[in-house]
């Protein structure tokens, strides 16, 4: 079935509303009659006077199609057309041209111009043309679209994958080192605490501000938690000192193991997670006939520098080194240990020992 008129109209007003044309003609009438016609179907629409202006707009511009008239004053439509071919082969281009200017046709096919209009120009004709022309460049920018929103697509889902393998590793990470904590601790059940070594890692120093910028997730949400921990740490460890209870022992020590589960989810405090378990450790095994008063003394100067650390890593963002507390807070559960079992157990010289 043939199509009429009304269909290719149709049709170049869906192609063409979304595209640039340049319209390049010297006549001013028939420049002005021809741009009349053209905006029922381009929204975007550039005119120029001849070649030379022509060449200089699509130089400064950007256009899906020019459509130019062959003779023309300055630079005429196969001149300026092989230049801007020359500049960006392709670039849609579209001639009107009349039926004595044959002897162009050859040069035309040449540099790769896509169509021709004969005068006089035909509406019919012109929107024929226009339509099959206009059908591939609106073609050619939607998958250009869809190839870009793919792309875009793509790197998201990528990001997201290296995401969640950074989270998955973290975890087994984790895990992994727990499981050879407790391994470490079956090994040595025999053993008083004090003797038990802690098994530890080394990390490269590194600053707050870097630890947090760059951390897969925001970690900046266990902040909170951990101050919530440490005011109740410090009222449970004033309350025991005048109790001297097992079951505010008992409170302390979970108090301390929920502060040793927030810090197990990030693998880079693993030594303090493992020291601060140790902390909970003792106050469960707490006997409360022991002394009391150097056991809370270093009790609440240990909360207090973990105070001092969440503060300094997670708010003030001003530790150079996020793991400068590792050996001094090992040290302290050391002593604490030995206050506890009535002698002073591992030297802290000995601590550079437990560090490999």
């Amino acid at each position: 079935m043939e199509k009429n008129l009304s269909y290719y109209t149709n049709l170049l007003k869906e192609q063409a509303s979304s595209l640039s044309v340049l319209y390049v003609e010297d006549d001013d009438d028939v420049r002005n009659g021809i741009a009349n016609l053209l905006k029922k179907f381009f929204n975007d629409i550039t005119l120029a006077v001849d070649g030379q202006d022509g060449l200089e707009k699509f130089q400064s511009g950007s256009y899906d199609l020019i459509l130019t008239d062959l003779s023309m004053p300055r630079l005429n439509g196969v001149q300026m057309s092989t230049k801007i071919k020359s500049i960006n082969y392709e670039q849609a281009i579209v001639v009107i041209s009349a039926h004595n200017e044959g002897e162009y046709l050859i040069d035309l096919i040449n540099c790769g111009v896509d169509a021709f209009l004969l005068k006089p120009i035909q509406t019919e004709n012109l929107v024929k043309v226009l339509s099959k022309v206009c059908g591939h460049l609106s073609d050619a920018k939607l998958l250009e679209e869809y190839q870009e929103k793919m792309e875009i697509s793509y790197i998201d889902l990528m990001n997201q994958k290296d995401e969640l393998q950074r989270q998955i590793n973290a975890k087994i990470d984790t895990e992994n080192k727990n499981i050879v904590f407790e391994e470490n601790l079956k090994e040595n059940k025999e053993l008083s605490s004090s003797e038990v070594k802690f098994l530890t890692k080394d990390f490269d120093a590194i600053s707050a501000v870097e630890f947090i910028e760059n951390y897969p997730t925001d970690i900046l949400i266990y902040s909170d938690k951990l101050l919530e921990l440490s005011e109740s740490i410090d009222v449970l460890i004033n309350q025991f000192s005048k109790s001297n209870s097992k079951d505010d022992a008992v409170s302390l020590s979970e108090s301390f193991s929920l502060y040793a589960d927030i810090l197990q989810n990030i693998p880079e405090f693993v030594n303090l997670t493992y020291a601060i378990n140790q902390l909970s450790e003792v106050f469960k095994n707490h006997d409360t006939s022991v002394d009391q008063n150097d056991f809370i003394d270093l009790t609440l100067a240990i909360s207090q520098e973990l105070e001092k650390w969440r503060e300094s890593i997670f708010e003030n963002q001003d530790a150079d080194n996020i793991h400068y507390l590792d050996k001094s807070l090992i040290s302290d559960c050391v002593m604490l240990e030995s206050l506890v079992v009535g002698s002073s157990g591992d030297s802290e010289d000995d601590l550079d020992d437990m560090f490999f």
